[in-house]
């Protein structure tokens, strides 16, 4: 197995190894109240591996780290960890962000016409 491919790009075989063999099993019991902080250190080198393969395939950072964090809130979403966003919520999110911009510019021409 080649170690490198083309000018500086890790194979791909060689990533994968690399991190599963960063993610260590965990040093405490199901339940325990640090547990998840546990699983963030244990998962944080192995994410540093991926982003490092990423990039060394050619994915740029932000390409990187958006993917990731699609990939990370539909599994969160799979366990109840976030919910779904219902379908109308984008049309309501914009209706609101209206009317806080619309509040603040009220907010903000009452404080100029007390202070001129």
């Amino acid at each position: 197995m080649h170690v490198r491919q083309n000018a500086g790009t890790f194979h791909p075989l060689l990533a994968f190894l690399c991190m599963s063999r960063a993610v260590q099993p965990p040093i405490l019991p199901e339940g325990s109240p640090d547990r998840d902080v546990n699983c963030e250190v244990a998962l944080e080198a192995a994410v540093k591996a991926l982003v490092t393969a990423s990039e060394a395939q050619g994915w740029t950072p932000r390409e990187t780290s958006a993917a990731l964090l699609k990939i990370a809130m539909e599994r969160a979403r799979q366990f109840g960890l976030v919910p779904a966003e219902p379908p109308w919520w984008g049309a309501q999110r914009g209706i609101l962000i209206a009317c806080a911009a619309l509040l603040f510019l009220q907010c903000a021409a009452i404080v100029w016409w007390v202070l001129r």
